[in-house]
């Protein structure tokens, strides 16, 4: 379905007439935001093999789009992924040490609380942007899309270590829809949803020295899925078997229900506010609030400019030690942003690139 779209895209694209042209514009753009407290980032979506620190979220949402502007008007192909956990520090300290099989605390008793959400679409987003006088400018978003992936639900309870190598469940129950069923590994059909969402993207400059910005996505976001797979049940490990190193293999027994059923997911709504005063004409301050279900993250920086086409900006993102920098030219932008000088050591990673050409030039 990407493919096709993206050949439909291009297609129209060459056929545009000249008389269009000196009008229309071609954009891509991508954007990815990446952040786990309790490992690095890389380690989080790989193996949990580094130490695992203090913090209870984890976040990733990632996107690329393509397609043509024409007058206000405009519409374009997508991709996107986003995925939120929030879980207690004894979840991830346990999962991190069954992972990679690494001694447990005898007698301790860890609290399992986790809620995760993943979904990964892809669909057709049109938009209409609106121009009031010299002091707002208000663009207004609809997506219509396909989904092929699915993680939503919960997981309660306790894990008491019978040994370093042992354990068992206490109570531990599990409410959760996949496409994949990534904790009893059974063998299911993964579901297809249809969605839609709406995104507004709002600048206003109410005095010559401020700028306000309100960018949201997801408003209204949802996903229908058919026939989803789901288990909804009481974990048990009676069913125990040991590897040649003495560590525990538990084959779960579920006291509950598995099946299939039609589900409604709803898309995490994300919020971007900025806020830029000028101090020089070359010169701002700029403060950032972003907004996302599981974690808020505040950020402040400087923007200056180096000519009529050229900004650049610099943000300490202070919940995360995050440093971010971004270039904004005639015909694209590009940002990158990380809380370590290197990508492996990273907890956040954040990038945006974008570019847009005119018609009319080829």
């Amino acid at each position: 379905m990407r493919l096709a779209a993206w050949i439909a895209t291009v297609v129209c694209v060459a056929c545009v007439h000249d008389s269009v042209a000196d009008e229309a514009k071609w954009y891509t753009q991508a954007a990815g935001f990446g952040y786990s407290a309790p490992v690095t980032f890389r380690q989080f979506t790989r193996d949990w093999s580094g130490e695992v620190t203090a913090g209870n979220t984890a976040l990733q949402h990632a996107q690329a789009e393509s397609g043509v502007e024409y007058r206000d008007w405009g519409v374009g192909v997508f991709w996107r992924d986003d995925g939120e956990a929030r879980f207690s520090a004894d979840t991830a300290q346990l999962y991190s040490l069954l992972k990679n099989k690494q001694a447990l605390e005898v007698g301790k008793r860890y609290t399992i609380d986790l809620d995760i959400e993943h979904a990964r679409s892809s669909g057709l987003r049109v938009f209409h942007r609106m121009n009031y006088d010299s002091w707002l400018t208000l663009t207004l978003g609809a997506s219509v899309f396909n989904s092929d992936k699915l993680i939503y639900g919960s997981m309660r309870g306790a894990i008491t270590a019978t040994s370093n190598k042992d354990y068992d469940l206490n109570e531990v129950t599990v409410d959760y829809y996949y496409s994949r069923d990534v904790l009893f590994k059974r063998v299911v059909s993964a579901p297809r949803g249809r969605g839609f969402a709406f995104d507004l993207d709002l600048v206003a400059r109410p005095a010559p020295a401020w700028t306000l910005r309100l960018k949201t996505e997801n408003m209204l976001g949802n996903i229908f899925w058919r026939s989803a797979p789901y288990t909804r049940a009481r974990v048990d490990t009676n069913n125990k078997s040991y590897d040649a190193n003495g560590y525990v293999h538990v084959q779960p027994l579920l006291s509950g229900k598995q099946d299939e059923r039609d589900y409604r997911q709803r898309l995490p709504l994300l919020v971007d506010t900025r806020v830029n005063y000028s101090v020089f004409e070359m010169l701002d301050v700029v403060g950032v609030l972003t907004y996302t279900p599981v974690q808020r993250f505040q950020a402040a920086g400087i923007a200056w400019r180096s000519g009529a086409q050229w900004e650049h900006t610099l943000f300490y993102t202070f919940d995360l030690a995050m440093v971010t920098i971004s270039t904004r030219f005639a015909h694209g932008y590009l940002s990158l942003g990380a809380d370590r000088n290197s990508v492996p050591a990273a907890h956040a990673l954040t990038f945006a690139l974008g570019f847009t050409l005119p018609l009319g030039d080829y």
